[in-house]
């Protein structure tokens, strides 16, 4: 049998759970004002009725009657506001929800295996995020002032109906609900296929407006605008198709159930003028007529209610199907720590890597040995292996076979949070933000000014500085378009020199730069060596120098470990 929770997708039921959690009272109030608001509505259709009862018998006085009306106006007056504090307090739940939300799905994108950045670009993934938003606000508004208030006022409608008019009414009434219900819920069965193939075609747009955005001069460049057009238009079309059919079997289950308004409307009120005969038809008529308009109302937003919830089962399953999809690495971890305020020697030995156990090894038997005092340099054709013997170092990737020692501690054993403080990174393609330069070199550490001007200087950006009139507090652009080629790559390097890493890995970082920049970094960076085990993957020999060390995933035999020949 599955579980109520397991409905719901992992994520969801932690991000819920939490809010349910931290909000108890809120809640508890809400079901207060909820009880209290279906009190005041249950309780207008019995002081009408029960007017018009002494009216059709003369058996009242002038204040006796408008005491009555005023008791009605009182009753509705209060199911109006409480009806505006019922949808305070549930802004209050979603806005946690909201919040909520924000945390933990992007600390599961931050968590998630990298691939998950492989097959989506970011447009898909903020529409994910955004579905499960969706996702979450249908839950809350359907299950707060819907299913909760509805159950509460079909319960009280019951009773009144049972107790004031006729049981067999009630019952009758009930019955109608349920069949009400079942009908819908057959009809979110037929209709869930064509709104899921829906949903999943707009997110393909979505994908693909992505691409074209992060893409957008090599279309114009290769005038290739009408091909794009053209497959932005067929994911469009395709989900419009899904939707006209999901909204066709929609349409053909509401006029059934028109069909059963029609018959409930019918045959209580022929029950109450054939069968029931009463003095108080007349009252009785009007309390079943006003609680029937009243009551409907719930049982179709509750059946309504279990098609939404379908719906935001599809739109928060497709967030949690990427995560599972892409479930975060293995860190092989421990306990242990690397020694402090001195740099780290680490040592690879015999050393395999493949993608998959059927798969050529990427890495084969690879030995080597990285050392402060001198720059680390690995070199090699595309598709050699850089790119995953760096995962490796970074401790992204630990799939591999032979050991990777820090310090002389096998990298397995340490703390991962601990080892990664000890990395600075430089990537081929630097993360740079719509922000400061000061935040893009703190990203979120804690530097003074000085520190960061001196990282700056030290890859030769104090002159740009000095340039700008707001100095650290330029905002570089989306991406850093503000900045050239250059600027960005050399933003990036300051960034991992400002914490002075025991270990700085450069992933092609020199690439944007020209030969007379490149070689004064290299420059500062040897200065450094003594302080950090610098290891840079390049593919520009000329940066390498005969005191420089070595490895060619090309040829590891001839050549790891050793001084590049002269």
């Amino acid at each position: 049998m599955v579980k109520a929770g397991q409905f719901l997708p992992q994520i969801q039921r932690d991000i819920l759970g939490t809010v349910a959690g931290r909000r108890k009272g809120t809640i508890a109030l809400f079901l207060a004002v909820t009880l209290l608001a279906s009190l005041c509505a249950v309780a207008g259709p019995l002081l009408f009725a029960h007017a018009v009862k002494v009216i059709g018998a003369g058996s009242y006085t002038t204040g006796m009657l408008l005491g009555i009306f005023l008791a009605f106006a009182l009753a509705m007056a209060g199911t109006r506001l409480l009806a505006d504090v019922r949808m305070v307090l549930m802004n209050v739940i979603e806005q946690d929800v909201i919040l909520e939300t924000n945390k933990k799905s992007l600390a599961a994108l931050l968590s998630a295996g990298g691939s998950i950045f492989v097959t989506n670009n970011a447009a898909k993934l903020t529409t994910l995020v955004r579905n499960l938003h969706m996702s979450n606000t249908i839950y809350i508004q359907m299950f707060l002032m819907v299913v909760l208030a509805g159950t509460v006022d079909l319960v009280l409608s019951f009773l009144a109906i049972g107790g004031y008019v006729s049981w067999v009414v009630a019952v009758f009434v009930v019955v109608y609900g349920v069949a009400s219900v079942w009908l819908t819920m057959r009809a979110s069965a037929a209709a869930k296929p064509y709104h899921k193939s829906a949903a999943e075609k707009a997110n393909e747009g979505a994908n693909l407006l992505g691409n074209v955005v992060a893409n957008v001069v090599s279309i114009k460049i290769f005038r290739a605008q009408p091909w794009v057009q053209a497959l932005y238009e067929n994911f469009a079309k395709g989900a419009q198709m899904q939707w006209l059919a999901f909204y066709r079997v929609r349409l053909r289950f509401g006029a059934i159930q028109g069909a059963l308004v029609f018959i409930q409307y019918a045959s209580i009120l022929a029950m109450l003028v054939l069968t029931l005969k009463s003095p108080d038809l007349l009252n009785q008529v009007v309390l079943v007529s006003m609680v029937l308009v009243q009551l409907n109302r719930p049982f179709e937003m509750i059946a309504a209610a279990i098609s939404e919830f379908v719906m935001a089962k599809v739109l928060a399953g497709m967030l949690q199907s990427e995560l599972d999809q892409h479930p975060a690495s293995r860190v092989r971890d421990g306990g242990q720590t690397l020694p402090a305020g001195r740099p780290l020697a680490v040592e690879l030995s015999h050393l395999s890597f493949a993608y998959a156990p059927e798969d050529r090894p990427v890495l084969s038997d690879l030995s080597a040995r990285f050392e402060p005092g001198r720059l680390n340099f690995i070199i090699g054709p595309s598709g050699a292996g850089k790119s995953s013997l760096l995962q490796i170092l970074l401790g992204i990737n630990d799939a591999y076979d032979g050991t990777v020692k820090v310090a002389g501690i096998e990298r397995g054993s340490v703390n991962i949070e601990a080892y990664l403080a000890t990395i600075g990174y430089v990537p081929q393609e630097p993360m740079l933000m719509n922000l400061s330069i000061r935040d893009n070199v703190l990203f979120g550490r804690d530097f003074s000014d000085l520190e960061v001007r001196e990282a700056l200087e030290a890859v030769q950006l104090g002159g740009k500085l000095a340039s700008l009139q707001d100095g650290l507090d330029f905002v570089i652009g989306e991406r850093g378009q503000l900045l050239s080629g250059g600027e960005r790559q050399r933003l990036a390097i300051a960034r991992a020199l400002i914490a002075r890493p025991q270990i700085l890995i450069l992933d092609e970082a020199s690439s944007a730069l020209d030969e007379a920049t490149e070689r004064g970094i290299f420059a500062n960076l040897r200065a450094i060596g003594a302080e950090t085990t610098v290891i840079a993957v390049t593919h520009r020999l000329g940066v390498i120098t005969s005191d420089d060390q070595v490895l060619s995933l090309s040829k590891p035999e001839a050549l790891q470990g050793e001084p590049l020949p002269a």
